[in-house]
């Protein structure tokens, strides 16, 4: 059905049409408003070179295909840095255009990377809807750019060699090679689509050569699969004959399996019995053992109660002693608590009468210290500080004499200075002067001289009396100038010893004031900080003799002292004695014991009369426990004999059921093979159906191969492809020479050839391009660069007249940049009536120049500069 409806196709058509640009921050543009383009059918870009005009177009290309001045910006291309105004961190480009009766907009937008973040571009591909913008972009730049080209139905590398003749690049199309023509030829006759059909019948006539492969694979298995039928027969039979003998056999095992097993059920039984008997025997043994054991405690226990109610009275006084002396224990138990508390309390107080006695002894040591280390030596200082600030007033007095005495040298040099102004300005009317004079000498020079205080006119004598007076004028004022120039050069030198002079003793004189000035303040500071240490050194001595008398007085912790005071009258009333509480705890200790014998003094007059009851019955128990005992020994030995027969008889059950397990397996592996054989048979019946299916699939395969390799033929290059630019040439050799020969008055002409013979003979497709002139058949090379521009550009403006007129290359408009210089005045008016000889056939043209009569045409509908 795709190659049915691609003719249908090749004529459905598709226009576009520029209608509006808005940029921001590109090339040389910040924000220049809006260029609208809609109802404008011819126009023209003028400016200055440098002025921006190819950059509208380079806007264009770049918002649709990522390209611009003939270079990829962005995925893949250089960086779109480039394209940003200097001094810009974006750039924006929106362009809206009409395809077919939809319109279309297209935004790219840029941003540099700045501040660690990465470079960012955004392409948005929107569709106007009546109601608004509807976006159509995919998920990548790529992507989008795609769905784009998709729409336009073209390229970047079909558009600038047809419809767009990039600047400098009018040859782009002619310059090519044939090859690389004739893939633009194509694509502008939309013959990508006959390529795409030719790729998928070539992919189907691949993948039916691979069914027939893997056809012809199975065949081969399921022949060799077939050959094999007579081996499974002859096992299948062999499996069969195996069951028909172990089924008997089998039988027989089984019986002799049962009556064993049924014998070997009995003499389980009586073992399990033993078991449980010799269970019994042992239960009933450590009965005897656990039952003798608790009948001697309990003897125990009788003789123990026996024995402490023998010791009644010891122990009841014993008792009675030890409540005593726990109760005087407890009691002295107190009075230590008593005594530690005021004993840390003592403590305490103590440490802090000592603390404020060791902190004024402390402060007095400071005072001390203070008096003796600083106060006391820095106010002995006074009469040497007042002494060495009488010297510094002293030195100082002597610098300003010093100073004083600078300020004749001073005056010498500002007399020099003014003598030195008053030459240079009498050198400076001396030269005016002689330049004057040489003035009035070249004036006399002259034939017709004339005198030039009355002008009247001069003889030779006069002339001669005249320049000699002229001429000894100018050597007195040449005299007088250099004498005016010895005198300032000696001048100059007197100046600058008197200026150096002058600048040391400055100098020197500024660093003794510095130094002294510095040296009055510090003493000034110190004398200051004497005299305070004078004031200071009284008020620490009495501070001193203050702190001396608190600590001989002891006129310091007064709280402290007196709770001292009332805590050891505390502790020698309370009369604690830590010997006698030593010696109470020790007897305590020793009493102890007859708490526990008053307990079990209790205990023994309570359970005795229980225990003994208790002894008398386990001597029972203990007798009937030995009675059991003996029967069960008795009833094992009786077992013990009818076990003897078990282990033979295990080891025939044993035998039999190896010998049974045996054949049971050849059994179940003669049923296995039977049945697997018998299942093989049965895919060798299917099997061979499958093969006449498959040698039909395979015969319907290899035609449908044929038929698709026919379509690969038919649609490639030297096919339908072929045919289709074959039949474009002429329209396209028709409209360029129809162009060419407005533009050169029919005095050139151009053909191109489709196939040329090669040296061995053989013919070779190609896309040639012949011109021919008065002159003859030249090579494009050999003409001239006006020439050369004409022809370029008859064959693109045929080019781009072909893209409008066939689908699959749809922009319907054509774009000339530059160009024109390479014209004479003749030349650019010709091309100017071919740009609107063509007009009707665009639905707009734009040009771009910087000729000025160019941009004059009345003839253009919009002139924008």
């Amino acid at each position: 059905a795709t190659i049915e409806e691609a003719p249908r196709a090749l004529r459905r058509p598709h226009l576009v049409i520029p209608l509006k640009l808005w940029l921001h921050n590109f090339l040389c543009y910040r924000d220049p408003g809006e260029l609208d383009l809609r109802g404008v059918h011819v126009a023209c870009l003028c400016g200055d070179n440098g002025h921006g005009k190819s950059a509208l177009l380079d806007a264009i290309t770049w918002s649709l295909w990522g390209w611009a001045r003939g270079k990829r910006y962005g995925q893949g291309g250089s960086s779109p840095n480039e394209l940003v105004t200097q001094g810009q961190a974006d750039l924006e480009v929106s362009f809206d255009f009409l395809v077919d009766s939809s319109s279309y907009r297209v935004v790219r937008k840029y941003s540099k990377g700045i501040r660690g973040r990465s470079n960012a571009t955004i392409l948005d591909l929107e569709i106007d809807t009546g109601s608004g913008y509807y976006s159509l972009s995919e998920g990548s730049v790529q992507e989008t750019e795609r769905e784009v080209q998709r729409r336009l139905h073209m390229d970047y590398e079909t558009f600038i060699n047809s419809a767009f003749l990039l600047q400098g690049q009018a040859d782009r199309f002619t310059t090519s090679t044939p090859a690389h023509r004739k893939e633009v030829l194509a694509e502008i006759l939309g013959l990508s689509l006959y390529e795409r059909v030719q790729g998928r019948a070539r992919e189907a006539a691949r993948a039916r050569a691979g069914q027939i492969a893997l056809l012809h694979g199975e065949g081969e298995r399921l022949r060799a699969e077939l050959d094999r039928e007579p081996e499974y027969r002859e096992a299948l039979a062999a499996a069969q004959a195996v069951l028909t003998d172990l089924e008997p056999r089998i039988e027989e095992l089984g019986r002799q399996r049962q009556a064993l097993q049924e014998e070997l059920r009995l003499l389980q039984r009586r073992r399990e019995e033993s078991v449980r008997i010799d269970q019994d025997l042992r239960r009933a043994l450590d009965d005897l053992d656990t039952l003798g054991k608790q009948a001697q405690d309990g003897r125990r226990r009788v003789d123990s109660y026996r024995s402490l109610l023998a010791r009644r009275q010891e122990i009841e006084a014993g008792e009675l002693d030890r409540e005593s002396t726990r109760r005087i224990l407890e009691a002295l138990d107190a009075d230590q608590t008593t005594h530690a508390a005021l004993s840390q309390e003592r403590q305490r107080l103590q440490h802090q009468v000592v603390m404020a006695q060791s902190a004024l002894e402390t402060e007095l040591r400071h005072v001390q210290q203070r008096v003796d280390a600083d106060l006391l030596p820095r106010s002995q200082r006074l009469s040497q500080v007042e002494e060495d600030l009488n010297a510094s007033a002293q030195n100082l007095r002597q610098l300003q004499t010093r100073e004083d005495g600078l300020q004749e040298p001073r005056r010498e040099l500002q007399d020099a200075a003014g003598q030195a102004q008053t030459l240079e300005s009498d050198n400076k009317r001396l030269r005016a002067d002689m330049d004057e004079l040489r003035g009035k000498l070249d004036m006399l020079t002259a034939a017709d001289a004339a005198c030039p205080l009355c002008g009247t006119p001069l003889g030779a004598d006069g002339r001669g009396h005249l320049q000699r007076e002229i001429q000894g004028e100018g050597e007195k004022n040449a005299d007088a100038f250099r004498a005016n120039r010895s005198t300032l050069a000696q001048l100059a030198k007197r100046r600058g010893d008197l200026e150096q002079a002058l600048a040391r003793e400055e100098a020197a004189l500024a660093q003794a004031r510095t130094q002294l000035l510095a040296r009055q303040g510090a003493l000034e500071r110190e004398l200051e900080e004497v005299r305070e240490a004078q004031g200071q050194l009284e008020v620490a001595r009495r501070q001193a003799r203050q702190l001396e008398d608190q600590l001989r007085a002891q006129a310091f912790a007064q709280e402290p002292r007196q709770a001292l005071g009332s805590v050891e009258a505390q502790l020698g009333a309370l009369g604690y004695d830590p010997a006698q509480h030593r010696e109470m705890r020790t007897r305590a200790g020793e009493l102890e014991e007859y708490r526990d014998l008053a307990r079990q003094l209790t205990e023994a007059t309570q359970r005795l009369p229980q225990e003994e009851g208790a002894a008398s019955e386990m001597e029972k128990l203990l007798e009937a426990r030995r009675l059991d005992a003996q029967e069960a020994r008795a009833r094992m030995d009786s077992i013990s004999q009818a076990l003897e027969r078990l282990p033979a008889l295990q080891a025939e059950a044993g035998e039999r059921e190896a010998e049974h397990l045996r054949l049971e397996t050849q059994y179940k592996q003669a049923q296995q093979d039977a049945h697997l054989h018998t299942v093989r048979l049965e895919e060798l019946d299917r099997a061979r159906q499958r093969l006449a299916d498959l040698a039909a699939q395979a015969a319907a395969a290899d035609q449908e191969r044929e038929a698709y390799e026919l379509l690969v033929d038919a649609f490639g290059q030297r096919g339908v492809q072929a045919l289709l630019i074959e039949a474009a040439l002429p329209e396209l050799e028709d409209e360029a020479n129809a162009l060419l020969a407005r533009l050169t008055d029919n005095r050139m002409a151009l053909t191109l050839e489709t196939q040329r013979q090669s040296r061995r003979g053989d013919v070779t497709e190609t896309l040639e391009v012949r011109i021919a002139d008065e002159l003859g058949t030249r090579s494009y090379e050999l003409f001239s660069g006006g020439e050369a521009f004409r022809i370029n550009f008859a064959l693109r403006i045929a080019l781009a007249k072909l893209l409008t007129s066939r689908s699959g290359a749809p922009l319907r408009s054509l774009f000339l940049d530059e160009g024109f210089g390479t014209q004479d005045a003749q030349g650019r008016e010709r091309l100017v009536d071919a740009i609107h000889s063509i007009q009707d056939e665009f639905d707009l043209i734009m040009v771009i120049t910087h000729i000025d009569e160019l941009k004059e045409a009345s003839t253009f509908e919009l002139v924008w500069n």
